[in-house]
C-alpha cells in the first residue's frame, strides 16, 4: 500500500478512537451523527427540536432514543422548552460538543 493511503487510514483510525473513547458503546456513530447534526444546526442558526432530530437520523427510534437521552445526561446536548411554548424542547451543543468537534478535526 502506497504512502499517502496509509496515512489517511492512520487518520481515520486515529479519528475513530477518538470516538470510540468519548462513547463507549458500539453505536457510537449513532452519537456523532446526533451530535454533528445538532452542533451543524446551531450553528446555522436554525432551530433543532427533538422531532427534527429524530426526523435527522437514519437509525432505529429506539436507538436515537438511547443516544440522545445519554447525550443529554454526558452533556453534551442541552435540552430546553421553548419559550411560550412548553409541548417542544429545543436543542442545542455544548461547549462539550463542539470541543469533541474540534478534536476530530484537529486530528
Amino acid at each position: 500500500m502506497d504512502s499517502p493511503i496509509k496515512n489517511h487510514f492512520t487518520v481515520l483510525i486515529k479519528k475513530q478512537n477518538i470516538l470510540k473513547n468519548e462513547f463507549p458503546s458500539d453505536s457510537f456513530l449513532i452519537s456523532y451523527d446526533l451530535i454533528l447534526f445538532v452542533c451543524e444546526q446551531n450553528t446555522l442558526g436554525l432551530e433543532v427540536n427533538v422531532k427534527n432530530l429524530f426526523l435527522s437520523a437514519s437509525h432505529s427510534y429506539s436507538a436515537v432514543r438511547h443516544h440522545y437521552l445519554s447525550l443529554i445526561e454526558s452533556g453534551y446536548i442541552r435540552a430546553e422548552f421553548k419559550p411560550n411554548n412548553k409541548k417542544t424542547k429545543l436543542l442545542f451543543a455544548t461547549d462539550k460538543s463542539y470541543a469533541l468537534v474540534e478534536k476530530i478535526l484537529a486530528c
